[in-house]
């Protein structure tokens, strides 16, 4: 299993994933029927005589038969995106009630994000409870803008009022349903189905937000209402029915529900707990097969030591989440290596695609391997301690019994002293890496320095060496550095010892008999 620093989407992803969105985009450009403008509006006509519907701060949103595409000037490599504008039109509901349509056009990214809370905030400021905002001029909304609805939503909930999204372009639809979005905040095609939505609401007397409302609608599942409220593509994922996921976070919060209900599986389980603690008492009755957890979460670095080493759950795959300004390389003196991990800020659609991806793969590696770990530790004596420990632990649930377990963490434990003492030479920003595969038949460790290498060939060869201990002490002796008694007793105590990388790495591997 390779490490990485947070995945990259793959070129057979990409192709899929922009193919499938020109598709969508091909389907928002189809003409409307031949009897106009929507709303009975006086429509004008551009030059090749077609209706088209102009909204005040100008642009086409909608056309109609035979409308040619407005002629743009081509934008020049590093020029400006579209600003983001904005349009306040109040419109009167029922009961006496008025509800405020915001229509926003531009690209909602990090050079327009502060601007386009402020459009969200400005009704609230004024104590307006119902607002629509139709989206049918964005381009482009990136994963904070998206937060932003979420959490504008739920302050306009906390005044017993709700936020409603309008015409959502599919382009811009598809990073909102990836990211969960549809799950909280209401979709309606278009502003007039939005203040229906509002009245309807107010006639069935809904207090207790949108799921509720469908609940009344379409039944008990408000899950149902991806399929039924939100015309949006969405990309089916390829895991196992029955996947079982456990999201560990400092406390409960709105994000951690939005993950929930993207991974949602109703055969499988999802499950959030507030804390190591909490979740180290679950992971017995719910055997997740990911663990999704917060490093801010206390005692995060020791929960991940405790799955890892214990061999019933040592391929669960854990993905971990760091908060802005942290680096996952630099640890303090020893550290057990989630299988994957994001760094904030990030688009959260990547989570959903690693999140995913890890969930196919680990039955798939269930068939090939028992367990896998890797651990790195500074080359400090504590930290050896420290990593020695934790090897203890690992052949203890390894599968070998006896003297078979005694001989492989005698080999482990030695190439972890040459690495920290030969090859790093004992200099503590220098770092050693060990991987561990269980397979049903063999116990493999990889452990690997950043020194500079050395002649294994010569050191194997002395270490054959007929000959006592005696003779081979006084050879090493004779001869100070790699190849002495170390090399011999690592030889002797497995099957396979193999050096690589100029013998920065080594490879130890023992049968299960």
């Amino acid at each position: 299993m390779t490490m990485s620093p947070g995945r990259l989407i793959g070129t057979k992803d990409a192709s899929t994933y922009n193919s499938a969105a020109t598709r969508f985009s091909r389907e928002i450009r189809s003409p409307l029927p031949a009897r106009g403008p929507p709303g009975g509006l006086r429509a004008p006509r551009n030059r090749s005589g077609a209706f088209c519907l102009r909204l005040p701060f100008g642009g086409d949103i909608i056309r109609g038969p035979g409308a040619s595409r407005p002629r743009r000037r081509p934008r020049r490599r590093g020029s400006r995106m579209p600003k983001l504008k904005h349009l306040f039109k109040p419109v009167p509901i029922e009961g006496g009630r008025a509800a405020m349509v915001v229509y926003v056009s531009g690209h909602i990214d990090a050079a327009s994000n502060d601007r386009f809370e402020a459009i969200l905030g400005d009704p609230l400021r004024n104590r307006i409870r119902n607002v629509v905002v139709d989206l049918s001029r964005v381009e482009y909304i990136n994963s904070t803008g998206i937060s932003a609805l979420i959490r504008y939503y739920r302050d306009f909930r906390a005044l017993g009022g709700e936020l409603v999204l309008a015409q959502v372009p599919r382009e811009v639809g598809l990073s909102m349903h990836y990211l969960g979005l549809t799950a909280v905040v209401p979709f309606c095609k278009d502003v007039r189905s939005a203040l229906a939505y509002f009245r309807d609401a107010a006639r069935e007397g809904v207090q207790d937000g949108y799921f509720e409302y469908l609940k009344r609608k379409y039944g008990k599942d408000p899950h149902a209402r991806l399929r039924l409220k939100v015309p949006l593509w969405r990309r089916k994922a390829d895991r196992p029915k029955d996947s079982s996921v456990l999201m560990v976070t400092p406390e409960a919060d709105l994000f951690a529900e939005i993950l929930r209900l993207r991974l949602y599986d109703p055969a499988g389980r999802f499950e959030i707990v507030p804390g190591t603690r909490a979740a180290l008492e679950r992971l017995e009755e719910l055997k997740p097969d990911l663990i999704v957890i917060d490093n801010r979460a206390e005692g995060a670095e020791a929960f991940l030591e405790e799955v890892k080493i214990h061999r019933r759950r040592g391929l669960t795959s854990i993905l971990k989440i760091y908060g802005r300004g942290e680096r996952p390389s630099s640890f303090g003196s020893f550290k057990v290596w989630e299988n994957d991990y994001l760094v904030e800020p990030f688009e959260v659609m990547q989570l959903f695609r690693i999140a995913e991806a890890e969930l196919r793969r680990v039955p798939q590696d269930r068939k090939a391997a028992q367990r896998q770990v890797k651990f790195q530790f500074r080359s400090t004596t504590e930290s050896l301690v420290k990593a020695q420990a934790f090897v203890k632990g690992l052949m203890e649930q390894s599968g070998l019994t006896g003297d078979a377990e005694t001989a492989m963490a005698a080999a482990v434990n030695e190439a972890l002293q040459n690495a920290f003492q030969h090859g790093n030479r004992r200099q503590a920003e220098r770092t050693v890496t060990a991987n561990f595969i269980l397979t049903a038949r063999k116990v493999t460790a990889y452990v690997e320095d950043e020194g500079s290498g050395f002649d294994f060939a010569a050191a194997l060869a002395r270490a054959g060496a007929e000959g006592g201990p005696l003779d081979l002490a006084l050879n090493a002796e004779a001869k100070p550095g790699r190849g002495g008694l170390g090399l011999t007793l690592m030889k002797k105590c497995v099957d396979t010892l193999a050096f690589l990388d100029h013998g920065r790495l080594v490879k130890l591997e023992k049968l299960i008999r």
